[in-house]
């Protein structure tokens, strides 16, 4: 259950980045791409929040 909880807060901050950046749907086609899209976006989610 504890581990449940902890994880919560994390596929919160997931779904939302999906929803609000598309973070989801970047169509990328190198292997770099890929790697870089998602944590980017979640970098990009991360400073609007704080802001």
């Amino acid at each position: 259950m504890t581990r449940y909880a902890w994880r919560w807060s994390i596929e919160c901050t997931f779904a939302e980045a999906r929803e609000h950046l598309g973070a989801g749907q970047a169509q990328s086609r190198t292997r770099r791409a890929v790697q870089r899209t998602v944590p980017f976006a979640l970098s990009c989610y991360t400073v609007t929040v704080v802001w």
